[in-house]
């Protein structure tokens, strides 16, 4: 199966409201934004570590940009809130999801347009320290 349905099978949106970004970000400091919560569906789960948190945020960043767009005049951007132990937040703007969407940003690209709290949940480095 590919890595996109596995995550499928690790999280679930537990929640999505419209609120003032909680961080201290400046693309998106004091700006209204989509929050969506997220929770594993086993918090013993191995398999849900940074790749695969990854790819359930490209899921739901890639389900949510109509919503998204259609209210760009309310919404600056998006924010994931993995609400686990090892969570954390990956926050993008409505810019950023919409040039990835375009296929103008790759997936390495999206991330780094991407502010993530705490960076080192969702550190995609592969084992051997190099890429």
């Amino acid at each position: 199966p590919n890595d996109t349905a596995v995550a499928a099978d690790l999280f679930q949106v537990t929640r999505e409201e419209t609120a003032a970004f909680p961080g201290d970000w400046e693309p998106l400091r004091g700006k209204s934004v989509k929050i969506i919560s997220v929770q594993k569906i086993q918090e013993s789960e191995k398999n849900s570590g940074a790749q695969a948190k990854l790819e359930f945020a490209k899921s739901l960043l890639d389900k949510n940009y109509l919503d998204l767009a259609a209210k760009s005049q309310e919404l600056s951007g998006v924010v994931l809130i993995f609400d686990s132990v090892d969570g954390g937040m990956i926050a993008a703007t409505l810019s950023t999801v919409r040039q990835w969407r375009a296929g103008t940003l790759s997936d390495a690209a999206l991330w780094h347009e991407c502010y993530f709290d705490p960076p080192e949940t969702f550190s995609v480095s592969s084992p051997s320290g190099g890429h």
